[in-house]
């Protein structure tokens, strides 16, 4: 056998198996695991179904005869094919051939009782893709997609009679076609190849992801590859948490699972993630933790629509993850340069030699642990957002609550590398206080020091105010209500503010805000105002980009209504604007430049005194 079996640059499975069936693929180090969803396969199948009765009989010669599967990119290596790209469509193929072996002799060749397709060191993922001909889906360990793919594909072929099942598995048998796009046998061996052939396809507008070459990489010069890889699969799956919540686990319970896996070395974290999730009947650490179709399922009543989907998502990526950690590493205290992403094997290339790998790997490990667990993740929910911590202080409610609204704060005024870095570098150290109060007060006199008191209104008026004070004013203002020990300076104020304590709690911090007058630069319908006192620090809010489109330059009697609108609804865009309604009774007609300076005032002691 040798890979001279494939000869022209397309095959089928029938090729391959009249070929002598020896042609066979490897998928190595460096790709991601099995990614398809049951409703992809679904849609994969229903296509093949379409196609099929729309052209029934064909001849081979006709051009709609294939069914064309997409392109893999190959590299010769030893007695296999390597798959630099296209895995998914050939595992999936191989779960397809999985089914329909009990059905025809020639895919039972194909599947070649699982060898086709190799899993490099990934020993539970190939023995589970070897039992699915046999029908095995739950055994010790179980592959999650793979389990969807091939129950999928059994209820599809199902739903036929024994005739159309043979008849649909022989021209799948000898239809689906696919392209084999072969690379010189010199790149297997040579990252700086595989690299290159990578920015070559992303300037063809494909996108293979850098993090995917930095894995082998990083991996070339390593003895224990096996160990290194299951912490790197561990880490890089950014789509769901590391220990899997389920129903019957409380909260408190959850976070002091993670607080204890925060505690242990790499080797104990490594085994305690695969026992908890496969205790639960979820893939281990070598594979990538996608949420489960029964998980989705539970909720299905509520999300007809899949892009208002339950989601939570990380407030950096993978690659940004990496530079971070290498950044903690190294202890480069690293600027914006730093954290191109676009850069992200230059940068290790640059500051982490082979001996520091292990190393590195380890401390992945550990803040991957700790961005789960004392790192906000934002909870997308339709179009509505918030964020969501895990982490909790025993009877400290309070406190962990600010320390959520701070961290969404911060993720949406200042750089995440900044304040992560801190944050992080801080929960490392053995005798730091981590708890809620701990660490948010080490986020605070950081902040502090990162953005000095502004003092006086003068760098605070329009054209010059940076829009980061506006969310700090926000969280102060929020936390006034917040904690309970806090009372207004002003008791008219906070008695005033009480019918929209809910409204204020409830407020979350956004992205894209936009400066807001709420006496307008327009004033063909308003009063006038002198210019200084429209620019003023007292007469702006923060609002969002097509809330300030719609408010425009509408009076303040229009403005004022829909403030009310947002507090009942309690959709507040601004704490700050409520503080300004409220500071009129909600009269319009007390917006006047007088009440502005008033606000204002009051807005920078709040300021002042949040040093």
């Amino acid at each position: 056998m040798s890979t001279d079996s494939i000869n022209s640059v397309k095959f089928t499975p029938e090729i391959i198996v009249k070929n002598g069936g020896g042609t066979k693929f490897i998928v190595p180090l460096y790709q991601r695991l099995f990614a398809w969803s049951r409703q992809e396969v679904s849609a994969l199948l229903d296509d093949l179904r379409f196609h099929f009765e729309k052209w029934p009989d064909v001849k081979p010669s006709d051009p709609h005869f294939p069914y064309y599967l997409g392109v893999v990119t190959t590299v010769p290596h030893k007695e296999r094919y390597c798959l630099v790209d296209g895995q998914q469509r050939c595992t999936v193929l191989m779960i397809m051939a999985s089914v329909f072996s009990g059905m025809s002799p020639e895919w039972k060749a194909f599947f070649d009782d699982g060898n086709r397709l190799e899993l490099f060191a990934r020993e539970d993922d190939a023995r589970f893709l070897k039992g699915l001909a046999s029908g095995i889906t739950n055994g010790k360990y179980v592959n999650l997609l793979m389990a969807e793919a091939y129950k999928e594909t059994v209820d599809f072929m199902a739903k036929m009679n024994p005739d159309e099942q043979k008849l649909f598995a022989e021209r799948c048998f000898s239809r689906i076609t696919i392209f084999n796009s072969i690379l010189p046998p010199d790149y297997m061996s040579d990252p700086s190849s595989l690299n290159r052939y990578f920015e070559v396809m992303n300037s063809a507008g494909v996108n293979l992801e850098q993090h995917e070459v930095l894995k082998v990489t990083l991996l070339s010069e390593q003895k224990d590859q096996t160990e290194l890889l299951r912490i790197w699969n561990i880490c890089s799956d950014f789509s769901a948490p590391l220990l899997r919540k389920k129903e019957d686990v409380g909260l408190e319970e959850y976070s002091a699972r993670y607080v204890e896996l925060f505690s242990q070395s790499a080797v104990q974290a490594v085994d305690t993630i695969m026992r908890y999730n496969n205790s639960y009947g979820i893939t281990d650490g070598n594979d990538v933790q996608y949420p489960t179709i029964a998980e989705i399922d539970i909720e299905a009543q509520e999300f007809n629509n899949p892009l208002v989907e339950k989601n939570e998502r990380s407030v950096l990526s993978f690659p940004e993850f990496l530079l971070l950690t290498l950044d903690i590493y190294k202890n480069l205290d690293g600027g914006w340069s730093f954290y191109k992403v676009d850069k992200l094997n230059d940068r290790f290339k640059e500051y982490l030699p082979p001996r520091e790998v292990p190393g590195f790997y380890d401390l992945m490990l550990k803040l991957r642990v700790a961005l789960d667990l004392y790192v906000i993740r934002r909870r997308i929910d339709g179009q509505d957002s918030e964020y969501n911590l895990l982490y909790r202080s025993a009877g400290k409610k309070i406190d962990d609550d600010c320390l959520e609204q701070y961290e969404a704060m911060l993720s949406v005024s200042t750089p995440y590398y900044k304040w992560l870095r801190v944050l992080l570098e801080h929960v490392l150290n053995p005798q730091a206080d981590k708890t809620s109060g701990g660490i948010l007060e080490a986020l605070k006199n950081w902040d502090n020091q990162e953005h000095p008191c502004p003092v006086t209104a003068a760098n605070l008026t329009y054209g010059t105010v940076d829009r980061y004070w506006f969310w700090r004013l926000d969280y102060y203002l929020w936390e006034q209500v917040a904690r309970p020990e806090n009372t207004e300076e002003d008791a008219e104020t906070g008695h005033l503010i009480q019918p929209y304590r809910q409204a204020v709690l409830d407020y979350t911090f956004r992205a894209d805000r936009s400066i807001e007058h709420l006496h307008p630069q327009n004033e063909a319908n308003n009063t006038s105002w002198d210019r200084v006192d429209i620019d003023s620090f007292g007469n702006l809010a923060m609002i969002s980009q097509s809330f300030n489109s719609q408010q425009s330059n509408d009076n303040v009697h229009v403005k004022f209504a829909r403030i009310e609108s947002q507090a009942t609804s309690k959709t507040l865009q601004s704490i700050k604007l409520l503080r300004m309604y409220i500071s009129v009774k909600g009269d319009p007609d007390g917006w006047t430049s007088e009440a502005a300076k008033l606000h204002e005032e009051e807005m920078l002691k709040v300021l002042s005194d949040s040093y």
